[in-house]
C-alpha cells in the first residue's frame, strides 16, 4: 500500500535525520489515509521538530493539531 511506502521512507529520511524529506512524506502519506494513529503521532513529533527552526511549520503544526 502507498502509504506504508511512505511511512517506512518517512521513518528512513528520520533516522538519517532529513527532517524535512521525511514531513514531505508524511505530509503526502496524510493526504491519502489522514486517519492513521502512527502517521499522526509522527506529523507532530516532525512538525514539532521542524517548528524549532522556521517559525512557518509552528503554524503548520497548529493547523494541523486544531484539525487532528
Amino acid at each position: 500500500m502507498l502509504v506504508n511506502f511512505l511511512l517506512n521512507s518517512g521513518k528512513k529520511r528520520l533516522v538519517s535525520n532529513n527532517i524535512l524529506g521525511a514531513y514531505s512524506e508524511f505530509n503526502l502519506a496524510y493526504k491519502i489515509k489522514p486517519n492513521n494513529k502512527e502517521l499522526n503521532q509522527l506529523m507532530i513529533e516532525t512538525l514539532s521538530t521542524l517548528c524549532i527552526s522556521e517559525e512557518k511549520y509552528c503554524d503548520r503544526l497548529d493547523v494541523f493539531l486544531n484539525t487532528y
